[in-house]
């Protein structure tokens, strides 16, 4: 006998209403998630579109959203295909000596979020605000997206 047949009605009640609150919760998650999504790429087609970029449909798309931000920010894209190959490096070191591969990922994190600060104090600037904007942008996006 499993486990569920041997419950009392109330402790079978207790687990479908748990069930249910948890199918509840990802439904919610999810489309706050796509919401979210949808807000901030037009957010960045938008903000590309002012900056005359070419291809804004990239902010559609995941990881060519990335792209069009290096590209609206004049960065060169070698620097995100580094980010990338860097990552698969740190990746295949973490299963072969996962000390050295946690705190190369830590590195490679606050690298990204050094990068990240200066991609949007970047765009910031070529959208005429102040560079300050683009840390506001990525520690609050929800302000900052909107207002670039």
């Amino acid at each position: 006998m499993d486990q569920y047949q041997q419950m009392s009605p109330d402790e079978m009640m207790m687990v479908d209403a748990f069930s249910g609150i948890g199918v509840g919760i990802f439904i919610f998650s999810f489309i706050f998630a796509i919401a979210a999504y949808v807000f901030f790429s037009y957010c960045l087609m938008r903000m590309a579109n002012r900056i005359g970029a070419e291809n804004t449909w990239f902010a559609w798309l995941p990881i060519l959203n990335v792209i069009l931000m290096f590209r609206m920010a004049g960065k060169p894209i070698m620097w995100f295909w580094a980010l990338v190959g860097s990552y698969f490096l740190i990746l295949i070191l973490t299963v072969v000596f996962p000390p050295a591969g946690m705190i190369l990922g830590l590195v490679w994190g606050i690298a990204c979020l050094v990068l990240g600060v200066m991609i949007w104090m970047a765009i910031a600037e070529e959208l005429g605000h102040p560079s300050w904007w683009g840390i506001i942008t990525v520690i609050l996006p929800a302000v900052g997206y909107p207002y670039l």
